[in-house]
């Protein structure tokens, strides 16, 4: 598995753990059958997963609890703005609207399926060679825009909220991974983040979220807020 697809399905496993966890069963089939290449996901999750996850999904992903999964919550002046970035970037990579999840577009788990569809983009360029150079350029560059400006922006300060609110081992384990997942890729990738979420906004009460109803299609990637 190439490096593109590799970092695609990190990004797939992780929508899959943030995603309401219906049948707990369901992912831990998922995390099983992971490549060994992501142990440092797979293999951290897998040995918290029980019957007690959907409860404490809701629990902590609530309009009532400090962790918000949503990244407009971090940067309240500019959701404006970055809502509308993001409905680009997810019309031009054949994004829809729509969907059983219904997720806002800033939701964590459509941005990190997001991700794993750009990876996915990205791979597919590579192995068509020299006919899909500007496809290729086209991927890279969003995939940058996207990181830099969106997910790479708050999953730090959302991974630190979800570790210390969590009651259950494998959020709290979920937050780390994280966090340290998409810090990896920005660092491999030569990304850098001019502008991250503010660990002050942790005293901040959380915003209920208004209702974009957006979901992403992801083309052979399956999950549950990107339909």
């Amino acid at each position: 598995m190439n490096s593109a697809l590799l970092r695609a399905e990190g990004y797939r496993l992780l929508g899959l753990a943030l995603a309401y966890p219906a049948d707990p069963e369901e992912l831990r089939a998922e995390l099983a059958a992971a490549p060994a290449e992501l142990d440092a996901i797979a293999g951290r999750l897998l040995p918290w997963l029980d019957d007690e996850l959907p409860g404490e999904h809701a629990r902590l992903f609530s309009q009532t609890t400090p962790v918000s999964p949503c990244e407009g919550h971090y940067f309240a002046s500019d959701k404006g703005v970055l809502m509308g970035q993001l409905a680009k970037l997810y019309e031009l990579f054949g994004a829809r609207v729509g969907g059983s999840e219904r997720e806002s577009a800033d939701h964590v788990g459509v941005e990190v399926e997001f991700a794993a569809l750009l990876s996915v983009k990205e791979a597919l360029a590579l192995d068509a060679g020299a006919e899909a150079e500007e496809s290729l350029a086209v991927t890279r560059r969003a995939r940058q825009v996207f990181m830099q400006e969106h997910l790479g922006r708050f999953t730090d300060e959302l991974g630190a909220r979800l570790s210390e609110s969590s009651r259950h081992p494998f959020y709290a384990v979920l937050g780390e991974v994280l966090a340290r997942w998409v810090a990896a890729d920005l660092a491999a990738s030569g990304f850098c983040v001019e502008r991250k979420a503010d660990a002050a906004r942790r005293s901040l009460p959380v915003v209920a979220p208004e209702p974009d109803e957006l979901t992403c299609g992801m083309g052979g990637v399956p999950s549950s807020s990107l339909g």
